[in-house]
């Protein structure tokens, strides 16, 4: 199934002088993967006079999804990709040092999403996971819980709307409704926003769900 990322970055002129930096680089990992990694870096004239520091690392997990977000030093890990590439998955975040998770997100229970969070909940420590409110009765769906609850990280089931703070980045839940037809449109889809920089993260999201963020009003 087919997964989406959106981003956007504006230049506006506010009361704080601002730099903003983009960069695309794709790195090799030891089984001939790839990351693709958009880098934004922010010098603000801000009181504190301290620099402040966001990425989003889309892995090449083939078929499925996996997003690192790091912000100010926190991580979030929005999916994880297929069993395949489950080992990818963690040894990318080993080694880039990543051994703590702020947030991890399955955006919905399909393997290719999730069975790589599964081998991150063996290897590093979480503190919350967002996950959608229904239940299936595959294997992977079974690892994962009980990877979850081996882990001791608290457990979110957001409404959208709900708000959540990466550091200096805002993680807006857009949609996460599990009484929608067919898991793809069970997906929890998130807007990170940092500075003027903001990026959609919708998993396997199709058009009933993709219709409803549409027409909820949230600024997309």
């Amino acid at each position: 199934t087919a997964s989406t990322a959106a981003a956007t970055t504006t230049n506006e002129s506010t009361g704080n002088a601002s730099e903003w930096s983009m960069s695309t680089t794709q790195e090799n990992n030891e089984n001939s993967s790839t990351a693709n990694t958009v880098e934004l870096s922010a010098s603000t004239a801000a009181e504190s006079g301290e620099d402040a520091s966001f990425s989003a690392t889309m892995l090449d997990v083939g078929q499925g999804l996996s997003v690192l977000i790091q912000s100010d030093g926190q991580n979030m890990l929005y999916d994880g990709g297929n069993r395949s590439h489950s080992s990818y998955v963690v040894a990318y975040l080993q080694q880039h040092g990543v051994d703590h998770l702020d947030y991890m997100v399955a955006s919905h229970y399909d393997e290719d999403h999730i069975a790589g969070l599964v081998g991150v909940l063996n290897t590093a420590t979480v503190d919350t996971i967002i996950c959608p409110d229904y239940e299936t009765d595959s294997k992977i769906y079974q690892s994962f819980i009980n990877g979850e609850e081996k882990s001791g990280a608290k457990v979110e089931h957001p409404d959208a709307d709900t708000e959540y703070m990466l550091g200096n980045a805002k993680i807006d839940i857009l949609h996460d409704d599990p009484s929608m037809n067919g898991e793809n449109n069970r997906s929890i889809a998130v807007k990170v926003t940092y500075g003027t920089f903001s990026m959609i993260l919708t998993g396997d999201s199709e058009e009933e769900a993709e219709d409803a963020m549409i027409s909820s009003g949230e600024d997309l």
